[in-house]
């Protein structure tokens, strides 16, 4: 995905909140099992002070979601159907996300987050603006 795709800024989001939430449960169907384990033998090499790894959990949906573990609050939701605005959202059916949010999170990894400066963007430093974010994705749709 190129940085100018109006849903880049939600892949960022989606990958810092999955390398910086403790207590984090990310529900997806079978086949991301796999790459999502060998995700956090990366984080546990680049991140050797982290004690808590998102927990992986199978569902029969197309989409993954990650979850605050306690309580079980939706906070990304990668997948075509729209969740709640105060959830995170990459609007890509669900291979096609988890490549973007598995590539982007190696990449912040390699550059050093959680503890780098400006390596995880400019919205790193702000709230995260959900609403912000979906009028530029249906924008971009108008658009096309």
């Amino acid at each position: 995905m190129r940085i100018t795709d109006p849903r880049w800024p939600a892949v960022r989001e989606a990958a810092r909140t999955l390398l910086r939430e403790d207590q984090l449960l990310v529900y997806g169907p079978s086949w991301l099992e796999a790459p999502f384990h060998q995700l956090t033998i990366a984080m546990g090499d680049h991140l050797p002070s982290k004690l808590s790894f998102p927990e992986f959990r199978i569902h029969e949906k197309e989409a993954f979601i990650f979850y605050a573990h306690s309580p079980s609050i939706p906070l990304v939701h990668c997948g075509l159907n729209e969740p709640p605005l105060d959830v995170v959202w990459i609007p890509l059916d669900a291979q096609e996300s988890w490549l973007c949010v598995e590539s982007t999170a190696l990449d912040l990894l390699e550059a050093g987050y959680p503890g780098c400066i400006g390596c995880a963007g400019v919205e790193a430093e702000q709230p995260w603006d959900e609403t912000a974010s979906r009028k530029r994705i249906k924008t971009d749709e108008i658009n096309e």
